[in-house]
């Protein structure tokens, strides 16, 4: 039986460690604009289920797989960054028409958009440091060894986190009919030019400790 009170604090967590903008935000507010909803949305199911990876380890008390976390932090840094600046540059050399706002909707590739955006998230081993500490400043860590309360927290985490991505989706969407088809094409090649620089940083960052920016990648 799911636990109410690990469900809806689970499901503050969910929502505070996504809401900060960073990479998967943009490539969701890109994906909103140019294909519409349901792209944004699956952009946003995958960090859901990212985000509900990380917390379950934190949750379960998993140290293993923490510890492989921690210890393979660098690569998983450069392989991340790697990633984004490649998806940066490919939208941004790649020449393509402006988007037909007739058909809003492109539900074409979403598998691809869903897995695009869930690597991207567990790239991040940052994410788990961050459940491990807001658990414990929630005084959650007590959930770890109960079975029923660690999966009342996942699951809380991962509606807190979809009602964070139905909102900006819900909201970016609002403004996408008001825009013209070639400016959402000039938007989303400066949201890929941003996931360039993100990607740029976090490379930066597998050398070069940044102490005041760790966590938010």
């Amino acid at each position: 039986m799911i636990e109410f009170y690990y469900l809806v604090k689970g499901a503050m967590i969910g929502f505070i460690v996504a809401a900060p903008i960073g990479p998967v935000s943009l490539m969701c507010i890109r994906r909103s604009l140019s294909k519409g909803r349901i792209q944004g949305f699956a952009t946003g199911l995958g960090a859901t289920i990212g985000d509900m990876f990380y917390a379950a380890i934190a949750a379960f008390g998993l140290s293993f797989v923490i510890n492989f976390l921690q210890r393979e932090d660098f690569w998983l840094r450069l392989l991340g960054g790697a990633f984004l600046i490649s998806m940066g540059l490919y939208v941004l050399i790649k020449k393509r028409e402006a988007p037909s706002l007739k058909n809003t909707e492109d539900v074409q590739h979403l598998g691809e958009t869903f897995g695009s955006a869930f690597l991207l998230d567990i790239s991040n081993p940052v994410i788990i440091l961050a459940y491990l500490a807001i658990f414990s400043g929630f005084g959650l860590d007590s959930a770890e060894g109960h079975i029923v309360s660690a999966i009342s927290l996942v699951v809380g985490v991962a509606i807190g986190a979809a009602i964070w991505w139905f909102c900006l989706v819900q909201f970016i969407c609002l403004f996408r009919k008001g825009i013209s088809e070639k400016g959402i094409v000039i938007i989303s090649k400066i949201a890929a030019f941003v996931l360039a620089i993100f990607g740029g940083f976090v490379i930066y960052t597998s050398f070069h400790r940044v102490p005041f920016l760790e966590g938010t990648f």
